[in-house]
């Protein structure tokens, strides 16, 4: 979640990240499962620390502290984080707070163009670097999600189709500092019964290009959560978890409008090991009533009850 969120421009570790499928922890099988089974991995997403502080009207670097002991705080012992936490500037202190709390990078989220040439070049050099300079961190993915035309048009089958070769080719670049791509969504993808994501799928190399489905929003793209889910067969490497209440994002995540039941059973029959990453937002309507850390933790314990962690 990102591009349609502030506009900012958002288990075990191996030491190795084969690229064949099946020769990684984030290779399941939606029809067959994993004989090393069921072990997702439990983290927490930084987006709603932006929201904090963009609301607070208060710098990251101001922030960051607090981020990582509310992370802390909350139980977590995997992060996922924007890059805009992650920039020159910043980059030392996250890293130092994430280390001081006992957290680590699990993966981080960086915004991409993909569908004009020279904005793909662009992207695919940004983050290649952003991924170097993380290497020693140890971290073990990219999640990217290929901004909207600025028009807010539907991309043109040329334009999906460059978008396609240009994940790729990021992933491929990516495999070989063993960092694997994970692709996300938001609703402008899932327009037109989710022509855009559908065609990603068809379109990009299973091997190199995985997958993350935040549930919340494929909801509100008009999917059904469970057979969206399963559309993404041995790609599904990460959830994006957070729930609604009578159509408005809760404060924290837990029992809502959407059942998320099925969606454990499914994971726990395919023997699921990719990320299980509570995605925390607000809206005008959310009523917050409680410390941001309360409502992570509260989050994480729900988490673990439904999907048996």
């Amino acid at each position: 979640m990102k591009s349609s969120k502030l506009q900012l421009t958002r288990r075990q570790a191996m030491a190795k990240l084969g690229m064949a499928a099946g020769s990684t922890i984030f290779a399941q099988s939606a029809a067959t499962a994993s004989p090393f089974g069921y072990h997702p991995i439990l983290a927490a997403e930084s987006y709603i620390w932006l929201e904090e502080f963009q609301a607070r009207k208060q710098t990251l670097a101001d922030g960051i502290p607090e981020m990582c002991e509310g992370f802390h705080r909350a139980g977590f012992e995997n992060v996922e984080l924007d890059e805009n936490f992650l920039v020159d500037n910043l980059r030392a202190e996250t890293l130092e707070q994430l280390t001081r709390n006992q957290l680590r990078l699990l993966s981080v989220y960086a915004n991409s163009v993909m569908h004009t040439p020279e904005a793909a070049e662009k992207s695919i050099a940004r983050i290649i670097a952003l991924a170097r300079s993380l290497k020693p961190a140890g971290f073990q993915a990219i999640i990217t999600d290929p901004l909207p035309r600025p028009d807010h048009q539907p991309k043109s089958e040329a334009e999906l189709a460059l978008q396609s070769s240009s994940l790729n080719a990021l992933a491929s670049q990516l495999g070989k500092l063993g960092i694997r791509l994970i692709i996300h969504h938001h609703t402008p993808e899932l327009a037109d019964n989710a022509r855009e994501w559908r065609y990603e799928l068809a379109h990009t190399d299973p091997r190199l290009v995985l997958c993350c489905v935040d549930v919340d929003w494929a909801v509100r793209g008009g999917q059904q959560p469970l057979p969206f889910i399963k559309a993404c067969g041995n790609r599904l490497a990460s959830l994006h978890l957070r729930n609604d209440h009578q159509g408005v994002w809760m404060e924290d995540f837990g029992p809502g409008d959407i059942d998320y039941h099925p969606i454990a059973r499914y994971l726990q029959g395919i023997n699921y090991q990719g990320f299980l990453i509570v995605e925390l937002a607000y809206e005008r309507k959310t009523r917050v009533t409680r410390p941001l850390a309360e409502d992570l933790r509260r989050s994480r314990v729900y988490v673990q009850k439904i999907f048996g962690l």
